[in-house]
């Protein structure tokens, strides 16, 4: 047996493999073949993602070998949820840290697939080379000869072993080789073995099992004790190897040739390995006092090691630390290095550095040094046990707790809180690294979580100090900017306000390019969109340009805009001091959105077919007070928000009319149109403040098409005929289908906002899309209508005295329930992310508990998908079977349900029948109607394994395979007229309920009841009917009866009963095939009822007979 201690904890973040295992190490999702690409600065980084569920290194090792011919580079993740979003934000992110940090030594640098510091920190040990020309030639393959003189400059420091060269030997081909010194080197110590006995192959290449073989017996394998030799020496070298951490990133065939890169990287694992002994009959990498024994690299290479927090890694760091090419660590125990005893949080400063390591910052880190204070490698330890690369985005609050959580899973803070460390350019040009004390508060966690959420910037958090609190949250941000000066000796730039309209603020900050020496990407020019970022160990500005993404906008809502089918966010900087995204994009229209991983900071668009109207319902005119000199107008915009604002201008179009064309300075006659302004003038302006005037152009019930100007707005009067904005036109006459899901024959953009006014006074916005759940409808009072040559592109429909017919109610099927804080509010109420006929959805609840809000549950509600405005209901929970009124043999066709699928589709008919008499839970036996899927039929198809929108086409249900009935696989709500208002189908055949378990439908009645029998015992039963037993029938449809009897003081079983005996009879009931008993027994006339062993199952009842 090996007692061996895990050395797998080496790896830095920058090994993109430890990277993504600490993103996704608490999902479980299995994907694969995953290809990306990923291009940077001219470097082409391929990466294929195979993904393993719970695999070790053995199977990956196996695996790999299927890929040597291809020599495919692979990086392995152990538990992943693909999330393409912040997947492609990341691999981005990280093929740009490649790129920056794979170093330059060498001209072949960018197909070096290993770390940089893997290559750089052999060089300078001197175990591996390069070639006179500048390459490094990675994947050239390793002889045999190579691999034994990497293997003596690791085990004596040494690079000449010529003092070997006469050395005996039985190898014969090795005579004047040129690595005859070290191939007997190692001989002698039993690290290599040859072909034969005589025959070592110098100029053969080396598998990588080989060199993991002579890395193993380097360590102190004994190689025929160990294992290493003989026919199962395969097999153990790739045990060993493993156990001690040599396998780690060494993503090629184990048992080809081994290209040079890896050959590295399996020396490089090795020299931060614990050497082992034997001892107690088994190798073991500690000794007597449970301390690690000496790494190779202390061992022989005469390395040493200190520990502590990252402070610095060259000119900027943490707390004012760094200086050029230094590396400061804050020791985390008292220890002496190069000389000088440093005791706990002091600093410890190294001057002689070559890489880069700030990736590291803030993580408990072992620097590896030799004497003359030279750094060849620094390593994050196991104290970091919390170590998570991933997205601002991925952060969220925790409602009510002192945790926040990245990607859903829940992190406490530091007892004595966190600090959230920014790094970033100031506005002066200055490269900084700005702390934020957060308190282990719920208060103070949630507002500084929320601070830095909103984007795609990324960030690490890390607990350094092995107690799983987070004790720093790490921010890598960027400036979105757009360069105002470019020339031969210095670029500017000026950051850009988030406003969607590209406007730059502030003063410009100039960079000298000789003296500054800013990063700036090739080909860079005057008004390019920019991010400006930090690096922290050149102190330099790093200028990337801004990624783009273009297209036709196929929907919106106010806080994102989808373009080629994803979804995009707005970034956090546009909201107004209200809360509220200050910007909506338009349907159908073109946009560039200037992005940062999904999130946009500039949306652009050229002229398409969409609108570029902007409407809003009037709800009420207040009465002629004055906001700001306007007038007090309360209205409801697209997004569905209720708000009061200041009316300055209300425009009423003539004929020629055309909103593009209006200018505010130009008359009347120019503008073609009556222009009624709060500071009119009768001669050039009608008056705004004429309570007459107002009356007659601002009406409640009346929608506008709006422009706004700070806090003040103009509106345009859409419902007095000749308003036209380009190619859209109003119009007063508004009748919509349900039949051809029309306006006047016109079909509705999906993201146009349709107004409605309720017969109730009450109002709601829907968009185009949601119009399929509404049957017809006419407006009437102030209704119209806003279409282009293709599309409706607003409506407001005032319903009258008719109201809206009972398929207004919207229906969904709840994925996650959350909390936080309501949209226009300070309160916190529950968000439901649901599947609805319109795919996935987010829900703003007015809800505070959850309730049965839980996953799988089936709600009810009225408002939008966005936003619920009154009380869920969970309609899952109710189970209705038609009913048949008294006195008639007609059924009213209302029910609900579960139900299992008893036909098979037809499109024809569209009907959906179910089995009648199943009951749900033990419950009451229930039938539901069969219904028809009508034109305003909710439809959801949904694959409750992934909980996603699917299609599919009803099926008939399963059979139960260890009772009677079936699966259910939809849930219904039929109406009176037979027509199904839902229909919820689970494609897998297999529907859950509210607890997220498969619902079952038994057929089994249930017998509440119990009436007297025949053959039943009485009290004063005779010799000779005692004896004969009884035969029980009679007690009620559904139910079985048996009786025993038994001699009350019964001592000798053998006793025959006579007169005079007390005799106790017991009845046991249970329900025939198709019934279910109720949990409690019924009484029963003359009977005792046994409680204590009466359940559904079986009801048991006795009876005292005094043998007559």
């Amino acid at each position: 047996m090996n007692h061996i201690m895990d050395n797998k904890q080496r790896t830095s973040r920058f090994q993109c493999k430890k990277h993504f295992v600490s993103i996704n190490k608490n999902l479980n999702r299995f994907c694969t073949d995953i290809l990306f690409y990923a291009s940077c600065t001219g470097y082409k980084i391929s990466i294929y993602l195979l993904i393993f569920e719970h695999a070790d290194i053995r199977e990956i090792v196996e695996f790999t070998n299927d890929f040597e011919e291809n020599n495919l580079p692979i990086v392995w993740f152990y538990s992943f949820v693909c999330n393409l979003k912040k997947i492609l934000a990341l691999v981005l992110a990280f093929a740009c840290a490649f790129t920056m940090f794979a170093g330059a030594a060498f001209t072949d640098q960018a197909d070096i697939k290993v770390d940089a510091e893997v290559v750089d920190t052999l060089v300078s040990l001197g175990v591996i080379e390069g070639f006179e020309d500048g390459s490094f030639q990675p994947n050239a393959t390793v002889t045999r000869a190579q691999m034994a003189k990497m293997i003596y400059v690791l085990r004596t420091g040494k690079s000449d072993a010529s003092a070997y060269n006469d050395d005996k030997t039985s190898f014969t081909d090795i005579g004047s080789h040129w690595a005859r010194g070290y191939i007997k080197y190692c001989q002698s110590l039993g690290i290599i073995a040859g072909k034969s006995s005589t025959i070592f192959a110098p100029n053969a290449t080396v598998t990588a099992q080989e060199a993991a073989k002579m890395l193993l017996v380097t360590l102190g394998y004994d190689a025929e004790k160990a294992g290493l030799v003989g026919a199962g020496w395969a097999a153990k070298t790739n045990a060993l190897a493993d156990e001690n951490g040599l396998l780690e990133d060494v993503n090629t065939s184990f048992t080809g040739p081994c290209p040079r890169q890896y050959a590295a990287q399996l020396i490089y694992n090795a020299i931060d390995t614990a050497t082992v002994v034997w001892r107690d009959d088994a190798y073991t990498n500690v000794n007597v006092l449970g301390a690690d024994n000496q790494t190779i690299g202390e061992k022989y290479m005469g390395l040493k090691y200190a520990t502590g927090v990252l402070m610095a890694s060259g000119k900027v760091g943490l707390d004012g630390t760094g200086a050029s090419e230094a590396l400061v660590v804050k020791a985390d125990e008292k220890q002496t290095v190069l000389g000088t005893e440093y005791s706990k949080n002091s600093l410890i400063k190294f001057v002689d550095i070559k890489n880069d390591y700030s990736d590291l910052l803030g993580m408990n880190v072992k620097v590896m040094y030799k004497d003359k204070d030279k750094v060849y490698g620094v390593y994050a330890t196991d104290d970091n046990d919390v170590n998570i690369a991933a997205l601002a985005s991925d952060l969220d609050t925790v409602s009510g707790e002192a945790k926040f959580k990245v990607d859903d899973v829940k992190y406490k803070v530091n007892d004595n809180g966190m600090t959230i460390y920014t790094i970033g350019v100031d506005a002066d040009g200055d490269v900084v690294i700005n702390p934020t004390k957060v308190e282990n508060t719920a208060a103070d966690i949630k507002s500084k979580i929320s601070a830095i959420k909103d984007n795609d910037m990324e960030i690490t958090v890390v607990s350094n100090d092995n107690d799983e609190k987070v004790d720093a949250i790490f921010v890598n941000n960027k400036t979105f900017a757009k360069l105002t000066t470019v020339n031969s000796t210095s670029v500017s730039y000026k950051p850009v306000l988030l406003d969607m309209k590209g406007n730059t603020t502030g003063s410009a900050v100039k960079l000298d390019l000789e003296d500054d020496e800013p990063e700036v990407y090739d080909g860079y020019k005057k008004d390019d969109y920019v991010f400006v970022g930090a690096d922290l160990f050149n102190d330099s500005v790093v200028i990337e340009k801004a990624q783009t993404i273009s297209g036709k906008s196929e929907s919106f809502k106010s806080d994102s805009i989808k373009i080629d089918g994803n979804w995009h966010d707005y970034v956090l900087g546009m909201k107004d001091a209200n809360n509220k995204y200050s910007y909506t994009a338009k349907s159908g229209k073109t946009y560039t959105a200037y992005v940062y991983g999904s999130y946009v900071y500039y949306l652009t668009g050229e002229s398409g077919s969409g609108s570029d109207v902007d409407t809003l319902l009037v709800k009420s005119v207040g009465d002629y007070q004055k906001m700001d000199s306007g007038v007090e107008t309360k209205v409801y915009f697209e997004d569905g928000t209720e708000k009061v604002i200041n009316v300055k201008t209300v425009v009423v179009p003539t004929t020629g009319f055309d909103q593009e064309d209006y200018d505010k300075d130009n008359t009347e006659s120019v503008n073609k149109a009556d222009v009624y302004r709060e500071d009119g003038k009768t001669s050039y302006y009608k008056a705004l403040n004429n309570p007459t005037n107002i009356a007659s152009v601002l009406t409640a019930d009346t929608l506008y098409a709006y422009e706004q100007d700070g806090s003040d707005y103009t509106l345009f009067a859409l419902n007095k005929g000749n308003y036209a904005s380009n190619d859209v036109k109003a119009t007063t006459t508004v009748s919509y289908s349900d039949k051809t899901e029309t306006f006047n024959g016109t079909e509705a953009d999906d993201a146009a906002p349709i107004f409605l006014k309720y017969s109730d006074d009450s109002y709601k916005v829907i968009t185009g899309a949601a119009l399929k759940n509404y049957k017809s409808m006419t407006g009437s009072g102030n209704s119209v209508l806003l279409a282009d040559d293709d599309n409706v592109v607003a409506a407001y429909i005032d319903l009258g005295s008719t109201g809206l017919s009972s398929s207004d109610t919207l229906y969904g099927v709840v994925k996650k329930a959350y909390k936080g804080t309501e949209s226009d509010g300070t309160d916190t109420v529950v968000y439901l992310d649901l599947i609805t006929s319109e795919g996935l959805k987010t829900l703003e609840t007015e809800e505070t508990s959850y309730g049965d809000l839980a996953k799988g549950a089936i709600i009810s509600f009225t408002g939008t998908y966005e936003k619920a405005n009154d009380d869920i209901t969970v309609v899952s929970n109710t189970q209705k079977s038609e009913t048949v009124a008294s006195g008639s043999t007609a059924a009213n066709a209302e029910s609900q349900g579960y139900i299992a699928i008893s036909n098979d589709w037809s499109d024809s008919s569209k009907l959906i029948r179910s089995y009648q008499g199943l009951s749900f839970n033990g419950g009451t036996a229930y039938n539901i109607a069969a219904g028809k899927v009508v034109s305003d039929s909710v439809v959801i198809n949904i694959d409750e394994d992934d909980y996603v929108a699917d299609d599919a086409t009803p099926s008939k249900a399963e059979e139960l395979k260890a009772d009677n009935g079936y699966y259910a696989n939809a849930f219904v709500i039929v109406n009176k007229d037979n027509e199904i208002d839902l229909l919820v189908y689970e494609t897998n055949n297999r529907i859950k309920d509210g607890n997220n378990n498969e619902v079952t439908l038994t057929n089994h009645a249930d017998v509440a009841a119990i009436s007297a029998g025949t053959g039943l015992p009485t009290a004063s039963d005779n010799v000779e009917t005692v004896k004969a037993g009884y035969t029980v029938s009679g007690l009620g449809t559904g139910l079985v009866g048996k009786v025993a009897t038994k001699l009350t003081d019964d001592k000798d079983s053998n006793k025959a009963i006579s007169a005079g005996d007390t005799v106790t009879a017991t009845l046991t009931v249970t329900a025939d095939t198709g019934y279910q008993l109720s949990a409690k027994a019924p009484a029963l006339a003359g009977w005792t009822v046994d409680n204590a062993n009466s359940n559904a199952s079986q009801w048991v009842y006795t009876l005292t007979i005094t043998v007559a």
